[in-house]
């Protein structure tokens, strides 16, 4: 009676049908499926062309005849007569890993692009000794050379060619140019130091930011025209003929610094320099074509010219040009300006006019001159229709302004000259064939025109 009355009421609990029904779902759960294997295992470990999908290069001489990418496996030394590698197809990776491609006596190019081929990287290592060039690119375009050394070849250490992009690439003790660039390169971050010739010698059309060309027996930086050269140091050449920078027309310096060259800058027509720093050269420290500007640019202690204005229709703007063995500022161009200049302690004038229809404006010029009649804080010689308008010369060691007789029809006005070194006064000019406003004391002046001198 007592097992009959559970069964009751486990039944009328629901208990039963759900233990009924957990068992089916157990049963279903625990069911096996065939233990036959598909098919034979497969490989559960990579290729060797999966792990390095790259081609090495183990010995030299080696030519590559394929795209892709290949990579160097160790230090490699060259064959007498021939190249060390050659690349004779477009769209190759050449990786030397941190190795070095050594030359023996009588080998040729380190690497040589043969034929016309594009869009090449080549990186990552040295390239030493070669009696030829370290890398000749010459045929190649669209290209990458990057955080490559070229060391102590026999011609030039590097020539890309057009549209090329070096970037971290070092050429040093090359017997002619470290780079020779051709049209549209990009260099970034390059050295180039000892070379027989330039340093860097670029093509039309190219951009060199954040350079250095050190101690080259020829220019440090030259390029062809329209190019624009950036945050580079030019230090230190040999050769008489060098300029630290040294460009064609229609190109753009800026923030770039050169000592000790030659020259210093030399900008051809219709450039923009700004921003730079010419200190040191053992000629002029500025140099301007006709049609280009300088601007807020230092040339000091340089041991002839501080800044000089060749061509005609130039500017210099806000320009300090100081200590230089001769002048300060000198305008040999026809209708030129210099103009919020400062030039002093140069040995011969501040500024100097040797040109017809130049402007003088708002200048200070002081402590120049070496007490020589001729010396001013601004000189004119032989100069015509001009304009000295609201400069300031104080501490010069002869006249504050000088004017000779040969020079005529100026107009001179609102200048002010203090403490110059002249027992009667600081202005020497052609009273007779200028106009010259009045020349005396604020106090007593009457003409908004008049020069001031105490």
């Amino acid at each position: 009676m007592e097992t009959m009355k559970a069964i009751s009421i486990f039944r009328s609990s629901g208990i039963i049908p759900l233990l009924l029904t957990l068992n089916a779902e157990f049963s279903n759960s625990f069911a096996q499926g065939s233990l036959t294997p598909p098919g034979a295992p497969g490989p559960t470990m990579k290729t060797l062309s999966q792990i390095e999908p790259r081609t090495p290069i183990s010995s030299l001489p080696y030519t590559i005849t394929a795209p892709g990418a290949y990579y160097v496996t160790t230090n490699l030394t060259g064959v007498s007569g021939t190249n060390g590698i050659t690349i004779a197809a477009n769209d190759v990776v050449l990786d030397l890993k941190g190795y070095s491609l050594l030359a023996v006596p009588g080998a040729n190019d380190g690497i040589l692009v043969s034929g016309n081929r594009t869009n090449l990287w080549i990186g990552n290592g040295t390239v030493r000794g070669w009696g030829l060039d370290g890398i000749d690119a010459l045929n190649s375009q669209s290209s990458r050379f990057i955080d490559l050394t070229i060391v102590g070849t026999g011609n030039t250490g590097m020539r890309p060619g057009p549209t090329s992009f070096l970037t971290r690439c070092t050429s040093i003790a090359n017997a002619q140019e470290g780079f020779l660039a051709f049209d549209h390169c990009y260099l970034s971050q390059c050295t180039a130091r000892n070379n027989g010739a330039a340093g860097i010698s670029a093509g039309n059309d190219c951009r060199i930011t954040d350079c250095q060309a050190q101690f080259n027996n020829s220019d440090g930086i030259t390029t062809g025209s329209g190019c624009s050269i950036s945050g580079c140091t030019s230090a230190g050449h040999t050769n008489n003929n060098a300029s630290g920078i040294s460009t064609s027309t229609g190109c753009s310096i800026d923030h770039c610094a050169v000592a000790n060259n030659y020259n210093g800058i030399s900008a051809g027509a219709d450039s923009l320099i700004s921003i730079c720093t010419a200190l040191g050269n053992l000629n002029f420290g500025i140099s301007l074509s006709s049609n280009s500007v300088v601007t807020a640019s230092a040339a000091s202690g340089n041991a002839n010219f501080g800044i000089s204005i060749v061509g005609a229709n130039s500017t210099a703007k806000g320009c300090v040009a100081s200590s230089n063995a001769a002048n300060g500022i000198v305008l040999y161009g026809r209708y030129s300006t210099v103009e919020g200049c400062t030039a002093s302690g140069n040995l011969f004038s501040g500024i100097t006019v040797l040109a017809d229809g130049c402007l003088a404006l708002n200048n200070t010029c002081d402590s120049n001159g070496s007490g020589i009649g001729g010396n001013a804080g601004i000189a004119c010689f032989s100069s015509v229709s001009g304009r000295i308008e609201a400069n300031h010369f104080s501490n010069n060691k002869s006249f504050g302004l000088y004017v000779d007789a040969g020079s005529t029809h100026n107009i001179i006005t609102r200048n002010i000259a203090v403490t110059n070194t002249v027992q009667t006064t600081s202005y020497n000019v052609n009273l007779v064939n200028n106009d010259v406003g009045p020349i005396g004391r604020a106090a007593t002046a009457t003409s908004p025109w008049a020069n001031l001198q105490y």
